[in-house]
């Protein structure tokens, strides 16, 4: 139900969430405006409903009110000209008193769709796609992303169950073309990072794909024939429809000079995860404390977790080195219940006793000092992974050797405490400690050397 009450029930959570977004005005005048909007109700739509709660700022939460009112035919119709169908949606406005001011807040309302919504057209803005055609949007987080495979099975199960709804041929093959997409992400995520892989012929097929995208010159016919296929089940051996021999994958493993093991257990680009590399895995191994704690420990799930647990901690820290200092002042002398800091906002808490002059300054010098670590974040604006997704999913595919310089001048140290796993980072470290320290790379020894400077 849509109505004030409704309003200030979801400001009252604190917190951002799936079913909901922060927004401080809706516009269809601005081209890139109304493309995060109508993405976002597309998502909603896709996911069981959801609410646009407007005149609150996106990241603090603070209470500000809406500048311009929308009539909602017209958003209708606007909509309805852009996607060539109408999206079920409500929208609200009222005023309030907000600080002896009167200020006009809006809720709107999408209901859950009873079949799936894409747009037909693909709509950009000068920083780059916001909306690709005929791609599946979901909510996860505060996020609108593009559907993994189980998301777009939960849509076609929810949609079969709340109406007698027949997917139209043409949806049916943008859902097998989302699912091929997501794919990627799954075998990333799913398999490769977490260690996860069964001896399928659907495996052996994409491992053989791998190997011929990254390694072989040759079309498809001629490994083919390197490897032994029968000429009617060639396709059949590519797609995972045919069960290999033990002779194609001796084959396959003396061709592609690739070990056995290779096509016995998880790998993406034609590599094995990251941590079977030595020089990776004696980069991680060197930071460890407690390295007898290794010998009881399961140690595909160990360099997972680390790996993780510093993509999200980078990730943090390039954040708030992208934040206004100013606004961290606003929102933590913010009188308003209702004003939340963003996550990265806890990282100036340690500088508290630093004058503005002296807070800016400490940024730059560490910005100098960590200037790798923050060249290689995803930074786009339209993301439709999470940052620490996108940059585990970049580090697959960066060198070893620029891999091991990301950890040593990352990580700090790693606590083993009955096999809990707590990581510590230089970054973090200094932040807390206010220090600014030399460092040198020693690319011969892949170490890094810390100089103490200031305090």
């Amino acid at each position: 139900m849509i109505n004030k009450d409704k309003f200030y029930e979801i400001l009252a959570t604190g917190r951002e969430d799936d079913k909901w977004d922060f927004k401080e005005n809706l516009s269809i005048d601005n081209k890139q405006k109304f493309y995060n909007v109508l993405k976002d109700m597309l998502a909603f739509a896709n996911s069981d409903g959801g609410y646009l709660v407007l005149g609150v700022k996106d990241k603090t939460h603070e209470l500000v009110g809406v500048e311009n009112e929308i009539d909602e035919a017209e958003l209708s119709q606007k909509i309805e000209s852009s996607l060539n169908t109408i999206i079920d949606f409500k929208l609200l406005y009222f005023e309030d008193n907000l600080n002896e001011e009167i200020k006009k807040f809006g809720l709107l309302e999408v209901k859950s769709a009873s079949r799936l919504f894409y747009s037909p057209k693909t709509y950009s803005s000068e920083k780059g796609v916001i909306i690709e055609s005929e791609a599946v949007y979901v909510r996860r987080g505060t996020r609108s992303i593009k559907a993994t495979i189980e998301q777009l099975n939960q849509i076609i199960t929810r949609v079969h169950k709340i109406s007698s709804y027949n997917f139209t041929p043409k949806e049916q093959e943008i859902i097998k073309a989302n699912k091929e997409s997501a794919y990627t992400e799954y075998k990333v995520f799913h398999n490769y990072l977490n260690g996860n892989f069964e001896f399928t012929a659907m495996n052996f097929g994409d491992k053989i794909k791998e190997l011929c995208f990254y390694q072989s010159k040759l079309n498809k016919l001629e490994v083919a024939k390197w490897l032994g296929f029968e000429e009617d089940k060639i396709n059949d051996y590519f797609d995972g429809l045919a069960f290999p021999t033990l002779e194609h994958i001796l084959r396959a493993s003396k061709y592609f000079d690739v070990p056995l093991a290779f096509f016995f257990k998880a790998s993406y680009m034609g590599r094995g995860p990251i941590w079977d590399e030595a020089l990776v895995n004696f980069s991680i191994i060197q930071h460890v404390v407690q390295k007898n704690e290794l010998f009881t420990m399961d140690l595909g799930p160990f360099f997972s977790n680390v790996l993780w647990d510093m993509a999200k901690n980078i990730c943090l820290f390039v954040e708030w080195m992208g934040t206004d200092y100013n606004d961290y002042l606003k929102a933590r002398e913010s009188t308003d219940i209702f004003t939340i800091k963003p996550k990265a906002f806890e990282l100036y808490d340690y500088l508290s006793d630093m004058s503005r002059e002296e807070v800016i300054d400490f940024k730059d010098s560490l910005s100098v000092q960590h200037y790798k670590i923050i060249e290689k974040v995803y930074q786009k604006e339209d993301r439709t992974w999470l940052p620490e997704e996108h940059f585990l999913f970049s580090l697959v595919g960066f060198g070893k050797e620029l891999v091991c310089r990301l950890i040593n001048e990352s990580i700090k140290s790693i606590e083993i405490t009955d096999g809990s796993i707590e990581v510590k980072y230089h970054f973090i470290e200094e932040i807390k400690a206010k220090k600014i320290n030399g460092r040198e790379y020693k690319e011969k020894d892949l170490k890094l050397v810390i100089h103490e400077e200031r305090v």
